[in-house]
């Protein structure tokens, strides 16, 4: 790692390409180079905070060999990547993740793992590990210390301040003294700094309701959801329960219309059973008087006596 730094710390003050993946390419003047991430500089004078381990390429024009001076230069300035996005809460900021494209958005909090970002209507959740850039044109510089009591006197004594003293007219009020103007000056640095935290308590607390809402929406559309879900699964069901029935409905009709038809048969067959019973006791009966009954033409006994008589009497005819 400290070699990996010391080789990026002799790229400071020229002008690199940087590939990162999506793939996008920044182009720009390398500022400085931090634990985590690195600083540069494009031509639009916006500021990016790149982080290391989302870099793929970092080229450099052999050509350009001179050295920037980087003292006018103004960033943000912190050790690692959570406390430089710690720095920019409550404000604007254009983020950029793995494989995607820049979104500007309002940086509400930040977390150990992720970020709350806030783009038009809709709260994001970002893990931190999934940023793999920041960019903004806000510049952040430390407070100046204002001088201690013990510079003041001494300047009060110097030769300057007694001259400035002597040319001064003698009825001064006592609001002309150094300790009064530093009170003000303090009491009004208070008031600014006040102002600013309503501002941001303000703020936090449009971006606390504005969450309220957007979750409570979303809880709103889920529960709609699972209801019509429901519904759908209960017309569902029962559509199912009545082409179930019908299919019922259907199977006992057919089955009583072929209980009919059957009842219909046995009806049938039992009445030509009734018929043919009484055929088959008579002809049972001729059969059994086998002296009147002849097989060969299946004749009653009546005309075989009749065709004997006739017989006789054709005999009788004959011989006489």
């Amino acid at each position: 790692m400290n070699e990996h730094h010391n080789l990026l710390s002799n790229l400071i003050g020229h002008e690199i390409k940087v590939v990162y993946p999506g793939p996008h390419t920044i182009k720009g003047l390398l500022v400085d180079i931090k634990e985590d991430y690195l600083i540069l500089k494009n031509e639009k004078d916006l500021t990016h905070y790149i982080k290391l381990d989302n870099i793929k390429e970092l080229t450099k024009n052999t050509k350009n060999l001179k050295v920037r001076d980087l003292s006018d230069i103004k960033f943000v300035n912190k050790p690692n990547f959570v406390e430089l996005l710690k720095a920019f809460e409550n404000e604007w900021l254009t983020v950029s993740r793995d494989g995607t494209e820049a979104i500007e958005g309002f940086l509400s909090n930040v977390h150990n793992v992720y970020i709350t970002f806030i783009v038009n209507d809709e709260i994001s959740f970002i893990p931190i590990s999934q940023i793999a850039t920041g960019a903004s044109n806000l510049v952040k510089q430390p407070k100046q210390e204002q001088p201690s009591k013990h510079q003041k006197k001494s300047s009060d004594h110097s030769p300057e301040h007694q001259d400035s003293k002597t040319h001064q007219p003698t009825n001064q009020s006592k609001n002309d003294n150094p300790s009064s103007e530093s009170s003000t000056k303090d009491s009004k640095e208070g008031k600014v700094s006040n102002y600013k935290k309503q501002k941001d308590d303000n703020i936090a607390s449009r971006l606390n309701k504005l969450a309220k809402e957007i979750t409570s929406k979303q809880h709103k559309e889920s529960n709609k959801q699972e209801q019509e879900q429901t519904q759908n699964t209960k017309t569902y069901q029962s559509k199912q329960g009545k082409k179930v029935k019908q299919q019922k409905e259907k199977t006992e009709s057919q089955q009583k219309q072929s209980t009919k038809k059957q009842s219909k048969q046995d009806k049938s067959v039992k009445q030509q059973k009734e018929k043919t019973e009484p055929q088959q006791k008579q002809s049972n009966k001729y059969k059994s008087k086998q002296k009147y009954y002849d097989p060969r033409n299946d004749l009653t006994p009546q005309q075989v006596m009749r065709n004997r008589r006739k017989a006789r009497e054709r005999r009788k005819a004959s011989g006489k």
